[in-house]
């Protein structure tokens, strides 16, 4: 019995050591895999911060390239009835977009949503000043009609987009 109490001096102490060891080193993993997760995550936002600050610029730029001025810049009126500058206004819309399109990949979805909204104006407003003229008339027609609006309503169908964007890109740009 003695030999027993004896073994049991000597066993129980190395016991709890062997037991403090074991919890020592699961929270020393746990505590390197934390911080390798953490490590993951940063390195994972600096590599798509220039993504996702070129996802923001080249949005922006849409929305800029998509005023009805700077559409009516980029595509003379000259030979145009107003049925084709109308649909070939909307196509150089359209195409921007989905040159674009990829974008929405970086930036959240309400910012999203307002780009999407921002195109659907600029083409409602394109289509709205058409059906308002005889199809065959010439453009110029249109151009004034449309420099008209400008004039009375403002260009602006994206600015809330670009406000959205832009705050957004000031958050991001904030977390590093």
């Amino acid at each position: 019995m003695e030999s027993m109490l004896e073994l049991a001096k000597i066993l129980l102490p190395a016991l709890v050591v062997a037991l403090a060891m074991v919890a020592v080193v699961a929270l020393y993993f746990k505590q390197m895999l934390a911080q390798r997760d953490r490590d993951l995550a940063q390195r994972g936002k600096e590599l798509t911060l220039p993504l996702r600050t070129q996802a923001y610029e080249r949005l922006i730029l849409f929305l800029e390239r998509c005023t009805l001025a700077q559409l009516m810049l980029r595509l003379p009126a000259e030979g145009y009835s107003v049925a084709g500058y109308a649909h070939d206004l909307i196509a150089m819309v359209n195409q921007e977009f989905e040159h674009n399109l990829s974008q929405q990949l970086y930036v959240g979805d309400l910012a999203w949503q307002q780009v999407v909204q921002a195109k659907n104006e600029a083409i409602d407003r394109i289509v709205t000043a058409r059906n308002e003229l005889n199809q065959e008339a010439l453009a110029y027609e249109m151009v004034g009609q449309l420099l008209d609006r400008v004039a009375r309503q403002g260009d602006d169908h994206g600015a809330d987009a670009i406000r959205m964007l832009k705050k957004e890109a000031a958050r991001l740009w904030g977390q590093y």
